[in-house]
């Protein structure tokens, strides 16, 4: 074997065994604080994801995530309130000014309903 493979092959066990200890020694303090929760205390937790308040702003309550959604929807209703339907529509370099919506080619629409 060449030295390179001899070296990861070493760096492999030692991840391995770093990988088994901190499995170990963290599956015991989960194991400790599974065995000294109460479900009143579970309960709770689940109820604080749900409603908050949350204690991580990067991940918020399922609650606030909802209001945030909510108002983001509607800032953008309001939005496009705003908006001609004209400026709600796509144009791409072949459109002119005058082209609107074209009905599908009738062959397309029987190929797409075959």
């Amino acid at each position: 074997m060449s030295d390179d493979a001899v070296s990861n092959e070493s760096k492999i066990r030692l991840r391995a065994a770093i990988s088994s200890a901190y499995a170990l020694v963290k599956g015991a303090a989960d194991a400790v604080s599974l065995a000294e929760a109460t479900p009143e205390q579970m309960m709770q937790e689940r109820i604080d994801e749900i409603i908050g308040p949350s204690r991580n702003p990067r991940r918020p309550s399922q609650l606030e995530s909802v209001q945030k959604i909510r108002a983001d929807m509607k800032a953008s209703i309001e939005q496009i309130r705003a908006m001609s339907p004209d400026e709600l529509m796509f144009r791409t370099a072949s459109d002119t000014e005058d082209s609107a919506i074209s009905e599908p080619d009738p062959a397309d629409v029987e190929e797409m309903t075959e």
